[in-house]
């Protein structure tokens, strides 16, 4: 069954089998421990989660200030 034969069709409700907070903190530990004894390259995920806390301080500095925030 592929991805979309799984999820919910209600809408607003996560798929079945979406994982809560915990098993994403597992799921990214587990990345990043294969990561290390693999030597793989890890730039690609810092440069988007980089990017990722770029947008969320413009929009804690927009919310603030009421403006525009260009990245």
């Amino acid at each position: 069954a592929g991805a979309a034969e799984n999820c919910n069709t209600v809408p607003g409700k996560l798929a079945d089998d979406e994982p809560d907070h915990q098993e994403l903190c597992n799921r990214e530990q587990a990345f990043f421990l294969k990561a290390i004894h693999n030597d793989i390259d890890l730039t690609d995920h810092v440069d988007d989660a980089v990017n990722s806390l770029k947008i969320a301080f413009a929009c804690d500095e927009s919310v603030r200030t009421g403006g525009a925030v260009s990245l």
